[in-house]
C-alpha cells in the first residue's frame, strides 16, 4: 500500500514541522517538505494527497518580503477548489491565522461544505497570534 504524500510549505528556516511532522508520520502521511524562501520552486499538485502550508514571520500577503507567497496562495486556491470538487472529502479542519485568505477560502468551499464549528487559539503563547479553527463539513455533493 503506497502511503499518502502531502505537499508541506514552509517559508522560514526557523519555522518547523517537527512536531505535526511527527504526529503525520506516525498516522501514515509522507510530508514532501519545499522550502521555497532558498529559491526552490514550487511543484503543482498533482499527484499529491494534501497540502500543508506552515506559517512564518510575515503576513499572507507580504509578497515584498517573501516573493514565492502568489505562487503559495494559488496552491491553496486550487486546493480549495479541488476539494469542492471531489467526494471522498466529507470534513475539513481548516487552521490560519490569517482572516483574509480564511474568508476567500471558506467563501470558495461555502458552496459544498458548511460550518459546523469556529474556535480560536493562541498557538504562541505571549504573542499577539491568534489561530481561528474552522471544522467543515459537506453539505452537498461536489459540482
Amino acid at each position: 500500500m503506497q502511503l499518502p504524500v502531502v505537499l508541506t510549505i514552509t517559508h522560514s528556516p526557523t519555522e518547523s514541522v517537527a512536531r505535526l511532522g511527527g504526529w503525520l508520520s506516525a498516522a501514515g502521511v509522507l510530508l514532501d517538505v519545499r522550502s521555497p524562501y532558498d529559491g526552490s520552486p514550487l511543484p503543482s499538485l498533482r499527484g499529491f494527497a494534501g497540502l500543508l502550508v506552515m506559517g512564518g514571520a510575515m503576513g499572507a500577503y507580504d509578497d515584498d518580503v517573501a516573493p514565492w507567497l502568489p505562487a503559495t496562495r494559488d496552491l491553496l486556491r486550487e486546493a480549495c477548489e479541488r476539494i469542492q470538487k471531489t467526494r471522498s472529502v466529507k470534513r475539513i479542519v481548516y487552521v490560519s491565522c490569517d482572516r483574509p485568505t480564511l474568508a476567500r477560502d471558506l467563501d470558495i468551499l461555502a458552496s459544498v461544505f458548511r460550518v459546523v464549528s469556529v474556535d480560536v487559539f493562541e498557538m504562541f503563547p505571549q504573542t499577539s497570534h491568534a489561530e481561528t479553527v474552522v471544522l467543515l463539513e459537506r453539505t452537498l455533493p461536489p459540482k
